[in-house]
């Protein structure tokens, strides 16, 4: 399954074009990503891979990076056990292979996870790619560059967009938390089979 995590604020803001997210002080928030996230693929872009400070990526996953830069002006850039794709097709290959390998044996598939940048997320919601999208929404706005031009921050508006797109999308409500300083909403939207 390909499933995306992020969180945003009112005005859609994910964070600065140097790679800081804009709410990076949620611990709950943070500690639900890694739990999710955790033992599967997280696939990010080149920019999201670098802000991690991480050679090797996020530990205890298979981490993909997507980007087009020519191999020979990012060599230096990615390193250590990091996989670069060029396309998001990729993700859709693997997650396929995942679920014949699943129907195959009884084992759990492993999810593949998009976990940004702006880039890569608007491009897996154009494509119809995302099957189910853990958002956060952090009840404040901030100055943040980064903006994910899809408007999630609406996700009822976002829903009923899809709907009329032939998309449709449930919603879950999993969790209203005070995180740190901040109000936020926990929702689990997924697309119907």
């Amino acid at each position: 399954m390909i499933k995306m995590i992020l969180a945003v604020d009112l005005g859609n803001a994910l964070g600065w074009s140097d790679g800081t997210l804009a709410y990076r002080d949620l611990k709950l928030d943070m500690a639900r990503f890694k739990a999710l996230t955790t033992n599967s693929t997280v696939v990010m872009g080149r920019s999201t891979y670098l802000s991690l400070g991480r050679p090797n990526g996020l530990p205890s996953r298979r981490n993909i990076v997507l980007t087009r830069r020519p191999y020979s002006e990012i060599r230096g850039q990615i390193t250590g056990d990091v996989e670069i794709i060029s396309s998001l097709e990729w993700v859709l290959r693997h997650d396929s292979a995942a679920r014949q390998t699943v129907a195959r044996t009884d084992r759990e598939p492993s999810d593949t996870w998009i976990i940004g940048g702006a880039s890569v997320y608007d491009e897996a919601l154009a494509n119809g790619i995302v099957d189910e999208i853990h958002l956060t929404v952090v009840h404040a706005t901030c100055e943040a560059d980064v903006r994910l031009a899809t408007d999630l921050a609406s996700w009822k508006l976002f829903i009923l967009r899809e709907a009329k797109a032939g998309r449709i999308w449930g919603a879950n409500v999993a969790a209203h938390e005070l995180d740190g300083d901040f109000f936020t909403t926990y929702i689990v939207l997924q697309k119907a089979p």
